[in-house]
Formats: structure tokens, sequence, C-alpha cells
């Protein structure tokens, strides 16, 4: 939507900066205007109160990081590769 509105404005610029223009404009509005007003308006869902879960339902402590007992993974080297075994992408530009 934003793009359609700018597109008389934006249109003479490359697309590189048509994409970096939008952007620069819709990343600070969602961040401060429009995320702000969503997590107030969908609080009650987002961060339910403890009142708000079932009676029978059992409230269960937190899972705790434990040691594992198993070795952790070998680190991965990365393999070999010659040269010469990779296809050339350009061959004959003539």
């Amino acid at each position: 939507m934003l793009s359609t509105l700018l597109q008389t404005h934006l249109s003479p610029l490359p697309i590189v900066f048509r994409v970096m223009a939008i952007t620069a404009i819709a990343v600070p509005t969602m961040t401060y205007l429009l995320m702000p007003q969503m997590t107030r308006l969908f609080a009650w869902w987002l961060y339910p109160l403890p009142s708000d879960l079932p009676v029978d339902q059992p409230h269960e402590a937190p899972l705790s990081l434990e040691p594992s007992a198993e070795p952790p993974l070998p680190i991965m080297q990365p393999l070999p590769v010659e040269l010469e075994t990779i296809p050339p992408v350009i061959e004959n530009l003539g």
C-alpha cells in the first residue's frame, strides 16, 4: 500500500532505492506506531493472567537445563574442494 501511494515519486528511481525508501518508512512505522497499538489491543491474549488458567490445569514449574550425558557433536570441517572439479561458469564469451 505504501509503495502504491509513493509510486509517482519513486518511479524514476532504480528498484534498489525504491525498496530502500519504502523499508526506511515502513520499519519505523511498524516498530513505533503500529506494533505498540497491536500489543495493547491483544494484551489479553499475549499476556494472560494466571487467574485465566483453568482450575483443574496444574501449574508446572519451568523446565530447567541439565547437562547432557551424551558427548557433544564433533565440529564439522569444510570438505576440501579442488578448483579443477568446479565446472567453469563462463566458457566462451565470443
